[in-house]
């Protein structure tokens, strides 16, 4: 069971796991506000505790920038297949008062897959000179599908 607690709401999951113990699934985190408390049980309800069963909680921080800037990485909502090259969209937010001193932004990415890193790259956003309000925009990232970029093979 997956019991996960934000902004006075609670809301509770039964998954079934694999023959690993493993179970998938995923969170709509879009209206999550303050500090959201997840935890991970074997029963329903109240904690349970056994010898061989014990539950397991991680408290997450809703994101703070003291800048207010920002990256999103935009979901995919189709399946992706193997062979096809797939574009991930990075849409980026600077303020003004962290770049009018600079000439150039840099974003670093990272992508990993099953625990390992599988591709690195860096995107160079230039600040114009005169820039007198915030930098936003967005760019691509083309990966190839394949067996070594999907969670599960």
């Amino acid at each position: 069971y997956l019991t996960y607690q934000y902004s006075g709401k609670q809301i509770s999951n039964a998954f079934i796991t694999d023959p690993n113990g493993i179970a998938a699934f995923s969170l709509n985190t879009s209206d999550w506000t303050g500090n959201i408390n997840i935890r991970g049980s074997f029963a329903p309800g109240n904690a349970y505790y056994s010898a061989e069963y014990v539950d397991a909680y991680l408290t997450l921080q809703e994101f703070y920038s003291n800048t207010k800037s920002n990256v999103l990485i935009k979901r995919q909502y189709e399946q992706l297949k193997c062979g096809v090259n797939a574009s991930i969209t990075i849409n980026y937010f600077f303020s003004i008062d962290e770049v009018n001193t600079t000439k150039s932004q840099f974003i670093n990415y990272v992508i990993i897959s099953r625990g390992s890193i599988i591709y690195t790259g860096q995107e160079k956003v230039p600040i114009p000179k005169s820039a007198n309000q915030d930098i936003y925009g967005s760019f691509d990232i083309t990966l190839t599908v394949t067996a070594d970029v999907s969670p599960i093979a």
